[in-house]
């Protein structure tokens, strides 16, 4: 979401992560072309379920990873 979220709307937005699907959408903010703060508001005016901009936000990045959640 760093580059792409900061240059385009909310609706292209929503189109995107529904023909992607939520799982391949990763949110960034290390972006020199945009500031976290905007990128995170369009994520936070996703038209999805809390479940996906979970797994936005922070479950696609720990699997990608390979991270094991804390217990």
């Amino acid at each position: 979401t760093s580059f792409c979220f900061g240059r385009i709307d909310a609706p292209t937005a929503n189109r995107l992560v529904e023909k992607l699907g939520p799982k391949r959408v990763l949110f960034g903010s290390d972006s020199p072309w945009d500031r976290a703060s905007r990128a995170r508001r369009l994520v936070e005016a996703l038209d999805i379920s809390d479940a996906d901009r979970q797994k936005i936000d922070y479950e696609n990045a720990a699997r990608l990873l390979r991270l094991e959640p804390e217990q």
